[in-house]
């Protein structure tokens, strides 16, 4: 080789390795603090139809952010510690253990709440510590003080409300011709709430509501369905989360074997249609969200793929079809 030529390229190496000695060195990624949250579905207990998914979500993602953190606000990746709790379906061990995950394990925001009960009975507990609260429940009262109509500072819901639940049935019942409806409903935050609200779109509507009546959650006989018989209504509708909506569509079933049924999204699942028999479901009909048909929603759809990873993420996890309220 040249020797000028040997001279000018080892120049350049030398060059090369200077520049790369003076060139800044690059920062180990930082790592902030970690982000805990405090989640307390329905495990057991008369919402564990519910619950049971939402816990599933939950420690799918506790898995995931386990591995891969998250970039918070501030630029900086977060290990994320999830902390789960059962609430029980019960108002007083919502409250305990939501008391325990801020005062204890100092979480950073609270996701609790699988009924409307429960969760309005975290509300003042979450407003009092101003820690973040969002609810996996229904009722507007979560979020919106019924008594003073302001949006309440510290509590966020991810369900629809039972108005917008009621707007979709309404427009079934009038698309389908019928005029006038029972409703019947269980003696619950939830149910009462989809009572009220029904009442509210169903008038807007122009439908009547001939009559309507409470039954507990735990009843297998329903005295209370004897009036729909002589009340002129063209459709039931039931407002409940399995398994009361399940058995009273039972009994609605043998007393009324040709009333359509309406349901509410509370049933948006297959245990629904499980307590039941597909045999007694056939023909009801629920306002649902798309996650139950994500695979049949067009390309075109903004959801879509957000709704098919879940789905697929869910079914890897456990095993089991996507279940809307995961």
């Amino acid at each position: 080789m040249n020797s000028k030529i040997s001279k000018l390229l080892g120049m350049m190496v030398v060059f090369t390795l200077a520049l790369a000695s003076c060139a800044p060195k690059t920062p180990a990624p930082k790592v902030g603090e970690t982000y805990k949250i405090g989640f307390a579905p329905a495990i057991t207990g008369g919402g564990a139809s519910l619950g049971d998914p939402e816990h599933q979500t939950g420690k799918m993602l506790a898995e995931q952010l386990k591995a891969s953190g998250v970039v918070g606000p501030d630029g900086v990746m977060h290990p994320v510690e999830i902390v789960i709790y059962d609430t029980e379906t019960n108002p007083d061990a919502a409250v305990s253990v939501v008391r325990k995950m801020i005062e204890e394990d100092k979480v950073q925001i609270v996701v609790a709440g699988t009924t409307s009960g429960v969760s309005m009975a975290i509300v003042p507990i979450a407003t009092e510590a101003e820690v973040p609260y969002i609810s996996m429940a229904s009722a507007g009262a979560i979020v919106k003080d019924p008594a003073t109509s302001e949006v309440r500072k510290w509590v966020f819901k991810t369900a629809q409300d039972n108005y917008a639940s009621a707007k979709w049935q309404a427009e079934y019942i009038t698309a389908m011709g019928w005029t006038s409806v029972c409703h019947v409903y269980q003696n619950s935050g939830y149910g009462n709430d989809t009572f009220k609200q029904a009442d509210i779109a169903f008038g807007e509507a122009g439908i009547t509501i001939a009559y309507f009546a409470a039954y507990e959650s735990a009843a297998t006989e329903f005295p209370e369905l004897a009036e729909i018989g002589t009340s002129g209504c063209q459709a039931v509708v039931v407002g409940a989360i399995p398994p009361a909506s399940s058995t009273v569509s039972v009994a609605i079933r043998e007393q009324y074997p040709d009333m359509p049924i309406i349901h509410g999204h509370g049933t948006c699942n297959q245990d629904h249609i499980d307590l039941m028999s597909a045999e007694v479901a056939e023909g009801m009909v629920s306002p649902c969200g798309k996650v139950m048909v994500g695979a049949t929603l067009p390309d075109s759809d903004p959801q879509k793929a957000v709704v098919m990873q879940y789905a697929d993420d869910y079914a890897a996890f456990t095993g089991k079809p996507v279940n809307t309220f995961g």
